[in-house]
């Protein structure tokens, strides 16, 4: 079953990667739209808004790396050839497993590496507030899931939200 997995993860391994490489392109140029867009009270902000519509493009972006594989897999009827050595369930599982596992890769690396990106490399247009000022009428940790996570530990943030 390893062995199973194995292969199957080397046939859409390249697919995998440039998905994963363009999704982690795109979120880095999103970041940096919202920051020369905006003002935010947190450097994790233009993170949060980035990632924004990345989870509706999320089935399409899982499907691109496997859907060629898959494609002549049963254009050379791969699957009719290999039923004979190996039992279909042992196959599809293998299958399954692997699909499963790339693209919780391809969404768990995509917004932890943005996120980080956001968190620790750019540098948005935020100002020091002083006294109870704040952008908006309520104040960030009550705006967001988990926002008092976001604001005293956002390493950990990043890492929940990832998931």
């Amino acid at each position: 079953m390893k062995n199973l997995i194995m292969l199957e993860f080397k046939k859409i391994k390249t697919g995998v990667i440039i998905t994963t490489l363009l999704s982690v392109i795109y979120i880095i140029l999103n970041i940096n739209k919202q920051i020369t867009s905006a003002v935010f009270e947190n450097s994790l902000e233009p993170w949060i808004y980035a990632i924004d519509w990345y989870p509706l493009f999320f089935p399409l972006i899982v499907v691109i790396p496997t859907c060629w594989v898959n494609y002549y897999e049963r254009k050379n009827k791969f699957i009719n050839y290999t039923f004979p050595r190996i039992s279909k369930r042992k196959i599809l599982s293998s299958k399954i497993i692997t699909y499963l596992t790339c693209s919780f890769l391809i969404m768990f690396l995509t917004i932890f590496i943005g996120g980080i990106y956001s968190f620790l490399i750019a540098k948005p247009n935020a100002f020091e507030l002083t006294g109870s000022y704040t952008l908006s009428n309520n104040p960030l940790e009550t705006r967001l899931i988990l926002g008092s996570i976001l604001v005293n530990q956002p390493i950990i943030y990043i890492l929940l939200h990832s998931i």
